[in-house]
C-alpha cells in the first residue's frame, strides 16, 4: 500500500526479488546481534490479487518438517502440489514467512520472522 499525491490508497504492484533459500538480513540487523542467524530460509508466501479494497488471498507454504523442496499452493478449498522450479514469484506477494536455521534444521531454536512488502 501506499498513498499518491491525491492521498488516495493505491495498491504497490513493485516486484521485489527475494531467493527461496538463504537470504542475508545482517545489513538490516543491529550491530548488538551481529553474532545472532540473520540467513533465512522462504517457507510461504501470501499472495494478494487485484484491487486494495478487493481481491484473492492465496498461499504458497513449503513442507518445512519433511521435504524442503515441496511446495503447495492453497486458494480457497484447492490445493496444489508444486515444485519448487514451478513456484511463481511476483508483484502480487504481500507477505513473506521465513525462518533461520540451527545446523542446517528446524528445531526449538529456529527463529522465524515475518516480512511485509506494502
Amino acid at each position: 500500500m501506499k498513498i499518491n499525491y491525491e492521498m488516495d490508497w493505491i495498491k504497490n504492484n513493485t516486484l521485489v526479488l527475494y531467493p527461496e533459500d538463504n537470504l542475508d538480513l545482517q545489513q538490516y540487523c543491529s550491530s548488538s546481534s551481529s553474532s545472532q542467524k540473520s540467513s533465512y530460509t522462504l517457507y510461504s508466501i501470501i499472495n494478494h490479487d487485484d484491487s486494495l479494497n478487493d481481491g484473492l488471498y492465496t498461499i504458497f507454504c513449503r513442507d518445512i518438517m519433511n521435504n524442503q523442496q515441496q511446495w503447495f499452493e492453497f486458494d480457497d478449498e484447492i490445493i496444489k502440489y508444486l515444485h519448487s522450479d514451478k513456484l511463481c514469484f511476483n508483484s502480487k506477494a504481500y507477505l513473506l514467512f521465513l525462518y533461520g536455521e540451527v545446523d542446517n534444521r528446524i528445531n526449538e531454536n529456529a527463529v522465524f520472522v515475518k516480512l511485509f512488502l506494502i
